[in-house]
């Protein structure tokens, strides 16, 4: 009789443990997704912040802009000579 109560004890330990289990394992990798996806919600919201940023100098700014056109565009002023500076790398043997 003992017997018959440890073998049932048994089969439903493994029958919940097998019910169980895989919806818990996908709990868990659910929540690493979320932890991610928050990382990147908050690396675009600081993104977003600086490019709010960057449109408010842009707009109201002019010194901004010239200094953006001068070093994304290449940009000088009319009568401007532009010095090309290379430097020597040195390699170490």
């Amino acid at each position: 009789m003992k017997k018959r109560y440890i073998i049932f004890f048994w089969i439903v330990f493994l029958l919940f443990l097998s019910i169980y289990f895989p919806g818990f394992s996908r709990l868990q990798q659910l929540k690493e997704e979320k932890k991610d996806l928050a990382k990147q919600v908050e690396h675009l919201r600081l993104q977003n912040k600086l490019l709010k940023e960057q449109i408010s100098k842009m707009e109201t700014d002019p010194v901004y802009v010239e200094g953006v056109a001068r070093e994304n565009m290449k940009r000088t002023r009319k009568g401007e000579i532009v010095y090309k500076i290379q430097q020597e790398v040195k390699i170490k043997k």
